[in-house]
């Protein structure tokens, strides 16, 4: 079709990172409060438990697909889409560790001192997560990248808007199999591969630094 492939690579890198970061920025917002609250027990914590559970139980990639399809393909829908399905592992790394976190001796004084709940939650608890929300984060913008890529490859992504998976679609649309243009598949292919790739080895790394380097927390 005479298109620059390595230009329309260029352009499409920043619109799927805004894909991935705000899609991750809003699944991780909606996982910490839902786990904060879940880990933290009382009536709110037992109907977070519920939704937490309930989301658990979707299967991830087909819901996010079907919803998408009703949603319509502007990049607010799909970024909204994909964090309503991604914010589950967030949410129950983060009620893990506040469950953990409610059986330290900080809190049982500070609840002896008169101190309210939502108080201990986000003033003395919250900031003992920031290892885990900061570890699910990388990972979780490394998995929308991925979901946004297979929506704009079945073509229910932002199609006006060039990502690496619009890319893709249009190059197995206007038959880039057929004419062996493999450069055009391969090209933002390998993007997403080393993308996804980089934020995961953020991870490892961030994930065997904090088991190395020792001191004390802020609870301690």
């Amino acid at each position: 079709t005479g298109a620059d492939v390595f230009t329309s690579l260029v352009y499409a890198t920043g619109r799927t990172l805004l894909t991935g970061v705000a899609s991750a920025a809003l699944a991780l917002a909606l996982g910490v409060l839902a786990g904060l609250a879940a880990g933290y027990g009382g009536v709110v914590g037992s109907v977070a438990n519920a939704v937490i559970d309930i989301f658990a139980m979707i299967p991830k990639l087909p819901a996010t697909i079907v919803v998408a399809a009703f949603a319509g393909g502007g990049i607010a829908q799909t970024v909204t889409v994909i964090a309503v399905f991604g914010w589950v592992t967030t949410a129950r790394a983060v009620r893990a560790k506040v469950a953990h976190l409610n059986g330290r001796p900080f809190v049982d004084a500070l609840t002896a001192a008169g101190y309210p709940k939502a108080g201990i939650a986000f003033k003395h608890i919250l900031p003992n997560t920031l290892e885990v929300i900061l570890t699910r984060f990388v990972t979780t913008v490394a998995g929308c990248i991925m979901t946004e890529a297979t929506l704009s490859f079945l073509g229910l992504g932002d199609i006006s808007s060039p990502t690496w998976g619009t890319m893709i679609n249009l190059a197995y649309r206007r038959g880039g199999f057929a004419m062996d243009a493999y450069g055009w598949l391969l090209a933002p292919g390998a993007a997403i591969m080393l993308l996804a790739l980089a934020f995961w080895c953020v991870w490892y790394f961030a994930e065997h630094r904090s088991r190395d380097v020792s001191g004390r927390s802020y609870a301690d």
